[in-house]
């Protein structure tokens, strides 16, 4: 039985009154917002953080009237696509600021937006903004050691209740005062609420919801319409109401993607042909496409749409939607005036105003051009290509179609059904499994980050896992090889990588809180690698037909009769990246003619795609010096020998 958003609100509150910071045992609700938010919203993971020390989550250890819950720092592929045209490296960060309220009052909400603009996270400078090491060590508890240069800053206010009209507008009035004029141009403020972060409280519910049109045609199961964007405002409006959330973002659940926000060049210039040729907007803008169980028609200008999903055009509608909520506001706020104006000071999604004082026309002279396609809920394989090929234009990126691909739906169901495991395929599902399951003891683990796990144990690739997320992706190298590997991959194989994955957690791996000097919090990928090439060594055979070999002695090593084995197999790995990056500066990594050549800096070395090749041996001299004299002295040759009956028979 799904949890009640009666009770998610009672532990909402509940968190948010403990007055503790996020990084403190008070603070793991919110915590899980977060996480939850930046999947499901935003399309990040921390499996694309890449070991990148500078990039990630930091955690509040304070309280939040002291500032935001949390700073994510993340590198964002679309946002680069779309700015390189405007001078910005894609090595830029955007930062996003999280800030978790109960459900304020105008003035509390007012007070805290100014707070969180106020304060120090980034510095302004000649160059550029950069985060502020400073007030990240004195606020999240640990700040970057390198200077980051931010891209872009984006401040997120989640309630427990939505906000109204009149909140709204005073969000866009802290962006105009003094977030772009305070850091940058490129700063925006935006607004969610329980819902929107854990989804509705029953996912199955049935909604019909109304669409004003102009004109249509019908063709079988496809229609084309014609209507005016106030209609697909009031569309969209009324869906939000009807599942209690306080943005659309549910309406895109089919969707590869979400709302990629107003900074990219494409959304920039939907927006400003909404607010400068509302009269041409049909004519510039390709449209959307909206998928519905059953389209009613009631009325020769009205459809009905059961369980719609806006599965291409979410830029558009989104646009659309922010334009007109700001619109409307400022409308309802001036309502004793005869002729509506945008005054300067109120900016649209571009930072600019929508018509320079003209009277504002937009609800009647813009048409969007729609089409819907009635699809039953059995016939997904239709709905999947509908997807597929409504969304194979620009910035798309190629890892959302993985949830498309068949092999990895396989996948998918048989961890779920034999290791209790979930394999998340589709960004934001997750949230949706665990709201529906409450009570479930399964475990998950994100698509993106198994491939590169096998990558680095299976196939040594640890230095492309942790440099280049598009091989992963369909049509990726890595992507490739990993679903065309004789023998083939298997539920086995992803459930020993999620194995690895845990045993490299309870080490240290990957996580930010150590200490700076450290070697597991840049490592992971290594650490994986390390693992795979403790059982090559055993079985003599560093090509990929080791694979199977690999999973098994790690599958072997989760059995509970095995804890002396299992520690003593992994705590020879860690000593391995621990001699490896010891202090020595003879006989640790520093002496690498690798990484002399990579300039002495232990990131761009581990990125290396051709890390510990075994074609480069000379170059990587101390590395595997390190890994012969562990596996001698450690014992874990005849450990290895003895989960491999088959191989070399049951030990004695």
């Amino acid at each position: 039985m799904a949890i009640s958003l009666s009770d998610k609100k009672t532990e909402w509150l509940r968190d948010v009154r403990t007055r503790g910071g996020v990084n403190t045992p008070d603070g793991m609700f919110r915590s899980k917002i977060i996480k939850s938010f930046c999947r499901q919203e935003l399309g990040i993971d921390e499996s694309e953080f890449n070991g990148d020390e500078s990039i990630g989550y930091y955690f509040s250890n304070q309280p939040p009237e002291k500032g935001g819950d949390c700073a994510i720092i993340y590198r964002d592929e679309v946002e680069s696509e779309s700015d390189e045209d405007s001078g910005y490296s894609s090595e830029l960060a955007c930062c996003l600021v999280f800030s978790i309220l109960e459900s304020p009052s105008d003035g509390i909400l007012r007070a805290n937006l100014l707070r969180l603009v106020r304060s120090a996270l980034v510095e302004k400078q000649r160059d550029g903004m950069v985060l502020n090491s400073s007030y990240m060590r004195n606020h999240f508890g640990i700040g970057p050691e390198i200077s980051v240069k931010v891209r872009s800053v984006r401040l997120i206010v989640a309630t427990c209740d939505p906000l109204n009209a009149a909140q709204v507008q005073m969000m866009s009035e802290v962006i105009a005062r003094e977030g772009r004029l305070r850091i940058a141009e490129k700063f925006d403020v935006e607004s969610y609420c329980l819902n929107d972060v854990f989804g509705a409280e029953d996912p199955d519910d049935r909604i019909e919801t109304n669409l004003c049109i102009e004109s249509q045609i019908e063709a079988g199961k496809l229609r084309f319409a014609i209507c005016t964007v106030s209609s697909l405002f009031e569309f969209m409006e009324s869906y939000r109401i009807s599942r209690g959330m306080s943005d659309i973002s549910s309406l895109y659940e089919k969707n590869v993607r979400g709302f990629l926000s107003s900074r990219g060049a494409i959304n920039k210039g939907i927006a400003r042909t909404l607010a400068a040729e509302p009269e041409n907007f049909a004519l510039y803008n390709n449209g959307l496409t909206i998928v519905a169980d059953e389209v009613k028609v009631p009325g020769q200008a009205e459809l009905k749409l059961v369980n719609p999903y806006i599965v291409n055009g979410c830029q558009t509608s989104n646009v659309i939607y922010k334009s007109m909520r700001e619109y409307k506001a400022k409308k309802n706020k001036q309502s004793n005036s005869l002729h509506v104006r945008m005054a300067s000071s109120s900016n649209n999604l571009d930072g600019k105003s929508f018509g320079n004082s003209e009277d504002i026309s937009i609800d009647h002279q813009a048409k969007v051009l729609v089409k819907i396609v009635a699809v039953s809920h059995d016939d997904e394989h239709l709905c999947t290509n509908i997807v597929r090929f409504s969304n194979s234009q620009n910035a798309v990126k190629e890892k959302d179609f993985i949830a498309l691909n068949e092999q990895f739906r396989i996948w998918h169901d048989a961890l779920l059904k034999n290791r209790d495991l979930y394999l998340e395929i589709q960004k934001g599902r997750w949230d949706s499994y665990k709201a529906a399951h409450p009570k479930t003891c399964v475990e998950m683990i994100n698509v993106t980050d198994v491939l590169k796990i096998y990558a680095s144990a299976w196939l040594r690739k640890a230095g492309t896992a942790m440099s280049r997320n598009v091989d992963f992706g369909p049509k990726g190298k890595i992507f490739e090889q990993v679903i065309n590997l004789d023998p083939v991959v298997d539920e086995a194989d992803l459930y020993a990588a999620f194995l690895l994955k845990r045993e490299a957690q309870r080490l240290g791996y990957g996580l930010k809180q150590g200490e700076p000097d450290d070697p597991r919090r840049l490592t992971r990928y290594l650490f994986y690698l390390v693992c795979g090439d403790l059982v090559r060594m055993a079985i003599n055979d560093w090509s990929t037909g080791a694979a199977k070999l690999i999973s098994q002695v790690i599958l072997e090593l989760s059995d509970v009769h095995h804890d002396k084995k299992r520690s003593l197999f992994f705590d020879t790995a860690d000593r391995v990246i621990g001699r490896y990056f010891g202090r020595s500066s003879v006989h640790s990594v520093e002496a690498e003619i690798a990484f002399t050549a990579a300039s002495r800096d232990p990131n761009k070395f581990l990125k290396s795609s051709s890390l510990a090749d075994r074609d480069q041996a000379e170059r990587y001299k101390i590395y595997f010096e390190k890994l012969e004299f562990m596996y001698s002295e450690s014992g874990v040759e005849q450990l290895i020998r003895s989960l491999l009956p088959s191989r070399f028979g049951r030990a004695s």
